[in-house]
């Protein structure tokens, strides 16, 4: 064993000894003040009617747990989704072994982490957000903002196939970056203070656990 993997091997069994209090220093934590120049969106008005009909329409078959994963495949997810299910194969992988148990090249009943990870990375909740900020529908933007609580409380840090790469957590937040965004410009006071609660809930531990 060469000395660059023999290093390796003990910065990962030092994250899996450390994690615990890890853990706990990150529930401590609370996300700073939003940069509100970070993400500039267009006009509403800049938007075709065709452009703002097909976002209702695909708006319309998320919510029924219709989706389209990989850009072709069409599957059914459930509303809210399932979120540590294989859709294609309907493999449920455990939820309460911690990540750094989980091979994720070798899942159980051959599952497709990808497949799973896919559902996972909100990128379903952004459009739905979309097309609540386009066409002003702010019962889709929080039935999304419902997934989202619906997913933190299934999903706790270090558990499960969600926490066990660290790709995944950050194009996490980076959708959920434009999730932010997109609520907040509906100047909705209700949305508001949901999607305030749940900043706390995700920007921290996410930013953390990629840096970790």
């Amino acid at each position: 064993m060469s000395p660059s993997e023999v290093k390796h091997r003990l910065v990962e069994k030092w994250r899996v000894w450390t994690e615990g209090g890890f853990l706990e220093n990150v529930a401590g934590l609370a996300s700073s003040e939003v940069n509100a120049k970070a993400i500039r969106l267009p006009e509403r008005t800049d938007f075709s009617a065709e452009e703002k009909t097909s976002l209702a329409a695909e708006a319309t078959r998320l919510l029924r747990g219709e989706w389209q994963i990989f850009g072709w495949k069409n599957v059914e997810v459930g509303a809210p989704p399932c979120w540590h299910r294989d859709p294609a194969l309907g493999v449920v992988i455990d939820p309460d072994i911690p990540a750094h148990r989980l091979n994720h090249r070798h899942l159980p009943n051959s599952a497709d982490a990808r497949t799973i990870w896919e559902i996972n990375r909100w990128a379903e909740m952004t459009r739905l957000a979309m097309h609540g900020w386009v066409n002003q529908d702010i019962d889709a933007i929080r039935t999304a903002q419902l997934w989202l609580e619906d997913w933190c409380e299934r999903n706790p840090p270090g558990l499960g196939i969600n926490w066990t790469s660290p790709l995944e957590v950050a194009l996490r937040l980076i959708n959920f970056t434009w999730f932010d965004t997109l609520v907040s410009a509906t100047g909705n006071q209700t949305l508001a203070l949901a999607q305030h609660d749940l900043v706390q809930r995700i920007v921290p531990i996410h930013a953390a656990w990629i840096w970790r």
